[in-house]
């Protein structure tokens, strides 16, 4: 279940009472952070309890720090870190980053609850889209090997009728409904794409 989840109003107030602090100790660290922090301080993350709701349970141990381990995945793709591990330990070492995503250094967000967040919003079995992702890593690897053709020469098609295929899917009624990215692009519509689109 989900619990203590914290407003976006809240969220604004923790940043600007606690970043004023570090402005006066790290000025330049501040600064350096300012176009994230925006992003962030924007961030209005409330309609997301509603939408995850569904996928915790009404029982156990409940769920706390949700919205801190989302905008710890937005800090971590603005500051364009590739390994949740050393984005964690970042996390733990900087106060300054800690209360960027909303959070004190005491109640900072684990590496196994980045990871139990994943695997709430990936619709799919992890463990299964690991091994045909490094399959198709391993494929394109081999592909890559492939003597390219002479100038101004292209490859054979390797399957063709594609774009047939696709369009006879769609005619048929169907769609790609199963997908297990479905749930992450709902969030982004909603939080990012609505917002942004109802400013211009």
């Amino acid at each position: 279940m989900l619990k203590n989840w914290s407003s976006h109003a809240d969220y604004q107030q923790f940043i600007i009472s606690n970043l004023s602090c570090f402005y006066k100790t790290f000025p330049k660290k501040v600064i350096q952070l300012g176009p994230s922090i925006s992003k962030l301080y924007c961030l209005d993350l409330d309609i997301l309890r509603e939408i995850l709701k569904p996928y915790y349970s009404n029982t156990g141990r409940p769920a706390t720090l949700q919205p801190e381990i989302f905008r710890s995945f937005s800090l971590m793709l603005f500051q364009k870190e590739t390994s949740i591990t050393n984005w964690v330990k970042k996390l733990h070492t900087s106060e300054l980053l800690a209360t960027c995503i909303g959070c004190t250094k005491n109640n900072v967000p684990s590496l196994s609850t980045h990871y139990d967040f994943i695997s709430r919003l990936w619709l799919s079995s992890l463990s299964i889209d690991r091994v045909k992702l490094k399959n198709t890593y391993s494929y394109k690897k081999k592909s890559s090997k492939i003597k390219a053709p002479g100038k101004n020469k292209k490859l054979p098609n390797k399957r063709t009728g594609v774009v047939k295929r696709i369009s006879d899917f769609f005619e048929a009624g169907r769609s790609f409904s199963l997908r297990a990215e479905r749930l992450l692009q709902k969030i982004f519509s909603l939080v990012a794409v609505e917002p942004s689109f109802n400013l211009t």
